[in-house]
């Protein structure tokens, strides 16, 4: 399940991921990204993953479609607690070619600082 907000004037998307990631919250983020981007582009992921499960298999069929928005995300803060190398490995096909970088929940204010530069 996953939560997205945006806010005006900001070029960030944030994203809050809980549990399995499917085809559902696959389209979600999809449509988040595409308003963002009519108000603003590039735009940046700032991504919390908590419990994170996995991608469906319908949620990776389903992410193909955000292959045509890569050109309008230029870098994605994952933050979380949890193994980095699942996480990156699931983020690395979601997005590829997006600069990514991790970190802890203690620093979700860096996390913030390093999207905004």
């Amino acid at each position: 399940m996953i939560n997205v907000t945006t806010q005006k004037n900001s070029s960030i998307i944030e994203i809050v991921i809980n549990g399995k990631f499917d085809e559902t919250d696959i389209n979600t983020f999809e449509e988040a990204i595409r308003q963002k981007i009519t108000e603003q582009e590039p735009v940046n992921l700032l991504i919390t993953a908590k419990n994170m499960e996995g991608v469906t298999l319908r949620g990776i069929v389903e992410s193909l479609k955000m292959f045509r928005y890569l050109k309008s995300i230029k870098k994605a803060a994952v933050i979380t607690d949890q193994t980095w190398v699942k996480i990156d490995a699931i983020l690395e096909n979601l997005l590829p070619g997006i600069k990514i970088d991790y970190f802890t929940p203690d620093h979700a204010k860096a996390a913030c600082e390093w999207l905004k530069n």
